[in-house]
C-alpha cells in the first residue's frame, strides 16, 4: 500500500456516500518489500486510524498461526533472524539446511554443494516444480544462480528463470519446473522446497545497503516463508554471516552444513557504480517516473495501428511452455538490420561453436526451411527465420549468462513470414539507407551522474535521427525517459550536434519523438539518481500518519 492506492480508496469511499460499505484491510507488515513504490508497512499496522473513515467499531484482529511453513521454518525465522516470536506453525517439517560453501566454484571446480543439494530434493521424490530458487537479483555477477542454472540445464533438468528482475510470473510457464526468481517476483508464491542464494553478508553489502543491519529485512522474510515444507540457505564461505542472524544458536535450529570453511574477503568498494539504462529506470515509483516526463516534450509522430499478434509462448515436446517474446524483440530489428546491411550484429560464429547445448544436426535448429552454412550467413538475402530466431536466442543466451532456453525451445516458428515482412516494411518506411545499428555507449564525468557510468545502446542512428526499437503493447512513460536519457547522452558525446530521438513500437506502428533542452535532461538525470539511489529519512511514525491524514481529509472533515 502507498500514498497513491490509499487516496483511490478515500475516494471510492467518498464517491460512494459510505452506503453499505464494508472495508477488510488484511495484510502482512514483514511482507511490505515493495519500497521502491513508496509502499509502506505503517498503512497495516495503523490501519484502524487511517482507514476508520466513517466506520464505527472497527476492529483489529491479529492472525499469528501460519498455515503454510513449519514449525522448523518458524523456530529459524523466530530465533535466528526475527529475535521474537513473530509467528507460530501447525505442522512438522525438515530441519533447516545452512549449507556454507563456495557457491560460484571455478572453472576447474564447480560448485558442487549447489548442484548436490537439488539432487537431495529430487532423490527424496520431489518433482521439479516443487522447488524455487531464490536470490535478490538474477542480472547480478555477485550470486550463483547462473552456475547452477546452467549445470541444470546440462543435465536436461528444465528450469526457468525470467527475462528481468521484475518480470510477472505466468503460470503455464513455471509448471514442470525448478523456477529461478528475486524475492519481489515470488511474494504470495509457495512451493515446497526453497532454496536461497546470498543468506550472507553480501546482502547487506550489495543489494540492500540502506536496511538497518541490525534487523532482519522484510526481503529475507517473505524469501524463507515461501517454502511450505523444506528451506535450503546458501551462505558463500567468503562472506561473513547476515548481521542480523543470531549465529551463537544457529545449530540450534538449522543443520549446518561446511562444505568449506569461511574464508571473508575484504570488501572493495567500486570507484564507479555503473549503470544502464534499463537499470536506471526500473522499479520507479509512479510519482518519480511522472515528476520525470516533465523534463521534457512528446509529440505523437504516428497514431498506434492494429498490433501485430506474434505468439509470446511456445510449448515443446514434453509440453513445457516457454516465454519467447524477448527472442521475437531481438529478432525484428535484427532482420531489418540484414535486409539494410547485409550484416548481422549478434551473429557470432565462435559463440555458436563453443555453445555445448547446441547440435547442428538437430532438425528443430532450421525446421523446414533451407539452413545456410556459418560462411553464407553474411552473403544470402533470404536467411530463414528459424535461424535467425535461433541466433536471437544464442545472442540473449550469451548476453544473459543463463542458457536454459537454447536447450528448452525446440522449434523455432512461432514467427511467420508475413509478420516478419510487415514489421520490416513498418520500419523501413520510416528509417533511411544510410544507418548505423547498435552503437554502445558509455558516458561518466558528469556532475548529475554523480560519480556513477551511464551505459546503454542506441539502436539506429539514421543521420539525424535517432531511433529506439522496441516490440510492446504500448509505450509507457518509462520508455520515453529511457528515450530522453539517450538524446542526454547522446549530447554529452556529440555537443555540437543537435539531432532528433525517436521511439518506434514496431508491433503497433506507434512513434513518438521527444522535444527538450539539454539544460533540463541533465536535471532529470540528476533527479532520476537522487531517487533511484540515495536513500531518504525514513519518516517518524507520527510524521507519516500526519501526512497520510492530510490525504484523508481532503475527503472527511
Amino acid at each position: 500500500m502507498n500514498a497513491i492506492y490509499y487516496q483511490l480508496i478515500c475516494k471510492i469511499t467518498y464517491d460512494n456516500n459510505y452506503e453499505d460499505f464494508k472495508l477488510c484491510v488484511l495484510g502482512d507488515q514483514n511482507q511490505s518489500i515493495f519500497k521502491f513504490n513508496k509502499a509502506d508497512e505503517r498503512f497495516i499496522v495503523y490501519g484502524d486510524r487511517l482507514f476508520d473513515f466513517e466506520f464505527d467499531n472497527f476492529k483489529k484482529l491479529n492472525l499469528s498461526i501460519s498455515f503454510r511453513v513449519t514449525n522448523q521454518i518458524v523456530d529459524f525465522l523466530n530465533n535466528c533472524l526475527l529475535g521474537y516470536e513473530r509467528m507460530k506453525a501447525q505442522k512438522e517439517g525438515d530441519t533447516v539446511r545452512y549449507i556454507i560453501c563456495n557457491t560460484y566454484g571455478t572453472k576447474k571446480n564447480p560448485p558442487r554443494a549447489t548442484f548436490e543439494e537439488i539432487e537431495y530434493y529430487l532423490n527424496k521424490g520431489y518433482e521439479y516444480e516443487d522447488i524455487f530458487v531464490l536470490c535478490p537479483s538474477l542480472k547480478s555477477q555477485r550470486t550463483g544462480v547462473r552456475i547452477l542454472s546452467n549445470w541444470l540445464t546440462e543435465k536436461d533438468i528444465p528450469v526457468y528463470v525470467p527475462v528481468s528482475d521484475n518480470e510477472n510470473l505466468d503460470q503455464d510457464i513455471l509448471n514442470n519446473k525448478i523456477v529461478f526468481s528475486t524475492f519481489h517476483q515470488v511474494k504470495g508464491l509457495e512451493r515446497k522446497v526453497v532454496l536461497i542464494f546470498n543468506f550472507d553478508e553480501s546482502y547487506t553489502k550489495f543489494y540492500n545497503q540502506s536496511c538497518d543491519p541490525n534487523v532482519c529485512p522484510n526481503e529475507i522474510y517473505v524469501a524463507v516463508t515461501r517454502a511450505s515444507e523444506c528451506l535450503t540457505v546458501f551462505h558463500d564461505n567468503r562472506q561473513n554471516y547476515l548481521p542480523f542472524c543470531n549465529v551463537n544458536i544457529l545449530e540450534d535450529y538449522c543443520d549446518v552444513i561446511e562444505y568449506n570453511p569461511l574464508k571473508i574477503s575484504k570488501f572493495k568498494m567500486q570507484n564507479k557504480m555503473k549503470l544502464n539504462v534499463s537499470t536506471l529506470t526500473n522499479h520507479l515509483p509512479f510519482e518519480v517516473v511522472e515528476h520525470c516526463t516533465t523534463f521534457f516534450k512528446t509529440k505523437i509522430v504516428k497514431e498506434k495501428k492494429e498490433k501485430i499478434n506474434i505468439r509470446g509462448k511456445v510449448k515443446n515436446d514434453e509440453g513445457n511452455y516457454e516465454t519467447v517474446q524477448d527472442i521475437t524483440a531481438v529478432a525484428i530489428p535484427a532482420y531489418f538490420e540484414y535486409m539494410k546491411t547485409g550484416l548481422l550484429s549478434i551473429y557470432d560464429p565462435k559463440v555458436e561453436e563453443e555453445t555445448l547445448l547446441y547440435d547442428e544436426n538437430e532438425e528443430y535448429a532450421f525446421s523446414d526451411i533451407d539452413d545456410e552454412s556459418e560462411e553464407e550467413i553474411e552473403e544470402s538475402k533470404e536467411l530463414s527465420i528459424p535461424r535467425l530466431l535461433f541466433l536471437s536466442n544464442l545472442y540473449i543466451s550469451k548476453q544473459t549468462g543463463y542458457r536454459f532456453k537454447m536447450n528448452q525451445i525446440e522449434s523455432y516458428n512461432w514467427l511467420r513470414r508475413d509478420q516478419l515482412e510487415k514489421c520490416t516494411l513498418r520500419l523501413d518506411k520510416l528509417i533511411g539507407e544510410d544507418v548505423e545499428f547498435n552503437i554502445d555507449f558509455e558516458i561518466d564525468e558528469k556532475e548529475e551522474l554523480q560519480n556513477k557510468k551511464l551505459s546503454g545502446v542506441f539502436d539506429i542512428i539514421d543521420g539525424n535521427k535517432i531511433w529506439m526499437l522496441r516490440c510492446l503493447d504500448k509505450i509507457e512513460n518509462v520508455h520515453l525517459i529511457q528515450l530522453a536519457l539517450n538524446a542526454y547522452v547522446y549530447h554529452s558525446l556529440y555537443p555540437l550536434e543537435d539531432p532528433s530521438f525517436f521511439i518506434v513500437n514496431i508491433l503497433t506502428k506507434e512513434v513518438i519523438s521527444i522535444y527538450y533542452d539539454i539544460d533540463n535532461l541533465r536535471k532529470m538525470v540528476r533527479y532520476l539518481i537522487i531517487q533511484k539511489y540515495n536513500t531518504e529519512q525514513a519518516l517518524s511514525d507520527n510524521k507519516f500518519i500526519e501526512s497520510i491524514e492530510k490525504i484523508k481529509h481532503i475527503y472527511y472533515e
